[in-house]
């Protein structure tokens, strides 16, 4: 009898040892993951015609950078069942409320603010966007099937 009871007693202290959660804690060592956030997706329209599918545009003249330094964002395009788009993967990484200018030559497109935090749960980290705002210009948010977070921008070109 004292056996069984001590083979009980240590059988409950081993997988009181071994769970995750068993006094609300997570024990996130073996199973931890990161999701990055998601990329600002924006269409530019001009005149009522997509500015990134004219002639005239061309992506070394655009500039994106943080208000509070110079440096300098990298964009790319990309055609997506014949949108075009430029997109920005380098936004949401840092916490907390950012501003962007767009700038195309030397004339000032619009700004772009962003507030977002790093949250954690279930052993995950992931960004969540609280507010987007766009001034200096016209836009708005569309919905795609295909993208999450686009941005129709009209420039006043």
């Amino acid at each position: 009898m004292k056996n069984t009871l001590k083979i009980t007693a240590l059988f409950l202290i081993l997988v009181l040892q071994t769970s995750c959660s068993f006094f609300g804690e997570e024990n996130c060592d073996d199973i931890a993951c990161f999701t990055p956030p998601n990329p600002i997706y924006f269409q530019l329209y001009s005149n009522q015609s997509d500015f990134i599918a004219s002639d005239t545009f061309q992506l070394s003249k655009l500039k994106v950078s943080p208000l509070s330094s110079d440096e300098r964002l990298t964009l790319d395009t990309l055609v997506i069942e014949g949108n075009y788009y430029l997109r920005a993967e380098e936004i949401g990484w840092q916490q907390g409320l950012h501003n962007y200018g767009f700038m195309y030559g030397d004339e000032d497109l619009f700004t772009f603010s962003i507030d977002s935090n790093q949250i954690s749960e279930d052993c995950c980290a992931y960004t969540e966007y609280n507010e987007i705002l766009i001034t200096g210009a016209d836009y708005e948010e569309l919905d795609s099937d295909i993208i999450d977070l686009v941005y129709k921008v009209y420039l006043n070109l």
